[in-house]
């Protein structure tokens, strides 16, 4: 009887399971397709003894091989690889609710065993050390209410016995930095956010990636299952059309999220909506309040202060000056460009838009330098 490891998780994961348990893959899934352009939907009435078929003693099936094939082969899946094929061991990443109960039905669930990615969680005295570590960080100007009331959602997670979602939107005007919080969030779990892009959530194809179609599509639960961390940020969750709010109900209350292919356990997530709202007035009469309850914490973040823009604005050329040479960096330092950004009376309040003029601003003053040297030479 064949043996089965469902492995839920991403594929770096998946990858450092099979090495870690010594698993010489023999043949790929998509290598069985392949080889065999003559497979039929039913086993022949007299198949070939088992015995005299190629013994595969491991067989690796990727989540991303379903996206390769046809419906029928999922639907099919048991009769086309399994009974087709003298398959010992299979570990399938992901494998799509289908072919799960197909097999567990077909080969028992004493034969099959459920491994999982390991997503980091912050113990109670990890969320203390991260919030001294950030609030100290010139990574991340400004904002000290917001990334306290961020951290006392953290901390809760940390100290609670049970797996919810932790539901978190980070709101305000536009360029304050709530992206880039999110995304400081993710360093502390050791990994990259999860970035969902919602302003796409407009047509007929964000119904198909929501909900799910076939297999071949890209979809949000695929995206789910393959996470490198708990932490997804769903950005610009306010430019969504509102029809499909409904889709995340189940997904914050209980934890899991389910389409037509695919069942995804969200234990422990911890998702950041960003968005545009200006006030909680706004955010529940465009989300509705059934969805505006399901969120633990709307935290605003506000424009810099003085003070603030001021540092942010030392940041930004420290940070740019490295790209330079020393030549160039004493051109610019031997300049008022900073000071006259450090004291302009009239500010950019948007801090993604003060970054790119003042990264144009610096190449404009080499350039109008390198073009003056140029002519002095000739």
């Amino acid at each position: 009887m064949v043996q089965a490891v469902f492995f839920k998780g991403n594929s770096s994961d998946f990858l450092e399971y099979l090495k870690n348990k010594n698993v010489e893959c023999d043949k790929y899934f998509l290598d069985i397709i392949k080889d065999d352009d003559n497979i039929k939907l039913t086993v022949p009435n007299n198949p070939q003894n088992m015995e005299e078929k190629e013994i595969i003693k491991n067989l690796v099936v990727m989540s991303s091989d379903f996206s390769s094939v046809n419906n029928h082969v999922i639907s099919n899946f048991y009769n086309m690889v399994i009974k087709r094929h003298n398959v010992r061991n299979i570990y399938i990443q992901n494998p799509p609710v289908r072919i799960e109960r197909s097999m567990l039905a077909r080969i028992g669930k004493e034969n099959v065993r459920y491994e999982y990615s390991n997503y980091k969680k912050l113990s109670e005295s990890e969320v203390i050390q991260s919030y001294y570590k950030i609030q100290n960080s010139s990574n991340f100007v400004g904002q000290k209410k917001a990334k306290k009331r961020t951290f006392i959602n953290l901390y809760k997670q940390a100290l609670s016995k049970n797996k919810n979602p932790l539901v978190l939107m980070f709101y305000g005007v536009s360029g304050v930095g709530k992206t880039v919080f999110a995304k400081e969030i993710g360093k502390l779990y050791n990994s990259e956010v999860t970035r969902l892009q919602f302003s796409m959530m407009q047509t007929e194809t964000a119904v198909n990636y929501l909900f799910g179609s076939d297999n071949t599509k890209p979809s949000l639960a695929v995206d789910l299952l393959n996470r490198k961390s708990n932490i997804i940020l769903i950005d610009e969750f306010d430019k969504a059309n509102p029809i499909f709010y409904n889709a995340f109900y189940q997904m914050f209350d209980e934890g899991y999220f389910e389409d037509t292919n695919y069942r995804v356990s969200l234990n422990n997530c911890i998702f950041i909506l960003t968005s545009n709202f200006l006030d909680l007035d706004h955010i529940s009469k465009r989300i509705g309040v059934p969805l505006f309850s399901r969120l633990d914490d709307k935290i605003k973040f506000i424009e810099l202060n003085r003070n603030e823009y001021r540092l942010f604005v030392e940041n930004i050329f420290q940070d740019l000056l490295k790209e330079l040479t020393s030549e160039q960096q004493k051109i610019i330092q031997n300049s008022n460009l900073k000071s006259c950004y450090l004291n302009a009376n009239n500010r950019q309040t948007n801090n993604r838009m003060l970054k790119k003029i003042i990264e144009k601003d610096i190449y404009s003053l080499l350039f109008e330098k390198a073009i003056q040297n140029s002519i002095s030479i000739d």
